[in-house]
């Protein structure tokens, strides 16, 4: 697959990254998977902010990393192009865009094959002891804040810590998120997708 392209040499999609060189978890942050949602962009640079400012015997074990999930749509501010980028993290579908949008695909499918590979270059980079990926969105319910937690262990522990009200089960009727397909594995080395070049 060599002459692929590589959308992430210079991704302006990188909000920022925050370690202090302790090893500990992954966690990747995105912030408007949908264009039209920037909180999430703002929520991160603020809690980027904070880490930078933490006092000195305060020890973050882990690596953070900020990511803007569909930059296209969100410097048109628009929710997408023409396909929704948070419903097309299915194996088949990652696979397709790593290995055809050369040849042609939409701009979603180009973000989708763009993100996979910042979030898996990051993995591979870091090697952490596990991964966590929080997807930051935008609501229009009155009472704003919640959390829709996927049905693992680890997570709804997360969801529970955060305290904000906690939706169960979302994900038994929505495929293709983010989420699944990171719980999933998608983004573990050793997964089959075409080697980047």
């Amino acid at each position: 697959l060599s002459g692929r392209r590589d959308w992430t040499m210079s991704d302006l999609r990188i909000i920022g990254t925050y370690s202090q060189d302790v090893f500990g978890p992954l966690v990747v942050i995105t912030g408007a998977i949908h264009g039209n949602e920037p909180a999430g962009v703002l929520a991160i640079q603020q809690v980027l902010d904070i880490l930078n400012h933490l006092p000195a015997h305060v020890t973050f074990k882990g690596k953070m990393v900020g990511l803007i999930g569909h930059y296209a749509a969100f410097k048109k501010q628009i929710r997408f192009f023409k396909h929704d980028l948070n419903r097309l993290w299915e194996k088949t579908r990652v696979e397709q865009a790593l290995t055809e949008c050369d040849a042609g695909c939409t701009e979603d499918e180009e973000e989708l094959a763009a993100l996979f590979q910042i979030i898996r270059r990051k993995v591979r980079a870091y090697h952490p002891e596990k991964l966590i990926v929080l997807d930051l969105h935008t609501t229009s319910a009155e009472d704003g804040l919640f959390s829709i937690p996927t049905d693992e262990k680890a997570s709804l522990e997360l969801a529970k810590a955060l305290h904000v009200p906690v939706v169960l089960k979302l994900f038994d009727n929505v495929q293709g998120t983010l989420l699944r397909f990171s719980v999933e594995g998608g983004f573990a080395a050793g997964t089959g997708y075409p080697k980047e070049t």
